[in-house]
């Protein structure tokens, strides 16, 4: 059996050189369930992947009818672990058998772990925990290997095909998970968003859909329009006079054919505008701006009061240059501060906002030190926060990732750098948990298609269910809504009281 042992060899080194972290994705756990999974059934006995234990905890395997001579319940939980980090894959056997409420015997498969360091975990023992516990590496996986081959069962195929067996296991996942399952599920997530607001701190994440009710236009709009406008000024100060459908033309062309990105845009306006930028800027974001404040920008004020033991909002993170926060939190006589450089830092128990992309408010009057404000609208600058791992904006986001719950509302959760922060965080919080532990609220994806059957129905539940296992790796539970409408109130299912 060395070509199987061999296969997953590769399969892991490629994995750990590649992507450099000490969490299994989500393939390779497919692979060690399916692998598992066969050997016990071959003794007729049950094992269930993903077993959930609670919400937002779960076990990598569960075989609740004990394996072989093992009668008892067993858990299974998959690690990765690379050299002379021995201390930290023990801590993180540790921080799991703590989260363990209902105590079974547990087995830890660490497939490239050696046989001398299972020995030396084994010696620091588990002398707290009632149960034994045991550690798997790739020799004992091949003797199930040689087991399971006797039954015909292709784990070379497996390893070679693993893509497409694990689309074809989420397939199969999503046809048998109703949508009362999906309700309750769904439910969970929010009164376990609520125990975690009630007992703990929370840090909002903010993106441009908090402020598109409020007539603020996403920042792609907001470039597309200065840079129609430093166009028409060139075409005006070379003499040349367009018809009205050539301007409405040329800005067709310019907004959607000309093939520059918005950085590329920002960074022709930075010259183009030098240094009007800012002020032009201001007028295009809030020229069309709402009076009324928004229900979901009320909801979002609501639940960032502090309560009287000092739970709730710890700090708000804000990707928006606009000010609506500043000023629904004042409306409110909620105390606040400012964040929009590394000068500037929350000033006792105030409510610290984070501009990590810099701050444009209506009235500049009211804060100071603008001209430190970081503002990132040109390529150079985006690459540069990108490239600075010591920049304050991302020192303050793996901040508040690594050690606190956060919650990201109106976001997409595709910006580069966002994604590269969350999965340093998410590496540093494997260490200590084996939970989501962070949450989103998503739109629901919309298809627009005539054809509406029962096919493209089962399509959008695999693709939701493909996108909660994308993101669950890096440690973020989704919370669906189909409308915007219904964001609010599912914010201000937050302050209700426990009856």
């Amino acid at each position: 059996m060395e070509i199987i042992n061999n296969k997953l060899y590769k399969y892991l080194k490629n994995y750990i050189l590649e992507e450099d972290n000490l969490k299994i994705n989500s393939e390779l756990k497919f692979a060690l369930s399916t692998i598992i999974s066969k050997y016990l059934s071959i003794g007729n006995k049950e094992f269930i992947p993903e077993y959930a234990v609670r919400e937002n905890f779960f076990y990598d395997g569960y075989a609740p009818n004990g394996m072989g001579n093992y009668k008892e319940p067993i858990i299974f939980e998959y690690k990765l672990y690379k050299d002379k980090s021995i201390k930290n894959l023990y801590k993180r056997f540790l921080n799991f058998i703590e989260d363990i409420e209902e105590p079974h015997r547990i087995i830890f498969v660490v497939p490239n772990i050696k046989r001398k360091d299972i020995s030396l975990l084994e010696a620091e023992g588990f002398n707290n925990y009632p149960k034994p516990v045991e550690i798997w590496n790739l020799e004992d996986l091949e003797k199930k290997f040689n087991y399971i081959h006797e039954f015909d069962f292709n784990i070379v195929d497996l390893l070679e095909n693993i893509d497409r067996y694990y689309l074809d296991y989420q397939i199969n996942k999503s046809n048998i998970t109703t949508n009362i399952d999906r309700l309750e599920e769904h439910n969970n997530k929010i009164k376990d968003l609520k125990k975690t607001y009630d007992t703990k701190n929370i840090v909002l994440f903010l993106g441009a859909g908090v402020s598109v009710d409020a007539n603020i236009p996403l920042w792609d709009d907001v470039i597309s329009e200065l840079f129609m406008e430093l166009m028409d000024e060139i075409v005006f100060e070379n003499d040349i006079v367009l018809e009205d459908i050539e301007k409405s033309q040329m800005d067709h062309m310019l907004k959607y054919e000309t093939g520059f990105s918005p950085i590329i845009k920002t960074r022709i306006l930075k010259t183009g505008f030098r240094g009007e930028l800012e002020q032009q800027l201001k007028n295009v974001m809030y020229k069309n701006e709402k009076v009324d404040e928004t229900e979901l920008m009320k909801s979002i004020s609501n639940i960032s009061k502090k309560r009287e033991d000092g739970t709730g909002i710890k700090a708000i993170v804000t990707y928006n240059f606009d000010d609506l926060l500043e000023k629904s939190l004042s409306a409110r006589d909620i105390k606040f501060d400012s964040i929009y450089s590394e000068s500037l830092l929350p000033v006792g128990k105030e409510l610290g906002i984070y501009h990590v992309h810099g701050f444009i408010p209506r009235d500049t009057d009211n804060y100071m030190s603008l001209e430190n404000s970081n503002l990132v609208f040109s390529e150079e600058e985006y690459h540069q926060i990108m490239s600075d791992p010591y920049n304050w904006a991302n020192l303050s986001q793996l901040e508040f990732l690594t050690n606190d719950t956060c919650v990201f509302i109106g976001l997409s959760l595709t910006d580069p750098n966002l994604r590269r922060i969350l999965d340093i965080s998410s590496h540093k919080k494997s260490v200590r948990y084996n939970k989501t532990y962070h949450y989103a609220f998503l739109k629901k994806p919309v298809f627009n298609t005539s054809n509406e059957n029962e096919n493209m129905e089962k399509f959008k539940k695999v693709n939701i269910d493909l996108l909660e296992t994308f993101y669950r790796e890096s440690g973020i539970s989704i919370i669906w809504f189909d409308e915007f409408k219904e964001l609010p109130k599912l914010l201000n299912i937050l302050l209700r009281k426990e009856q």
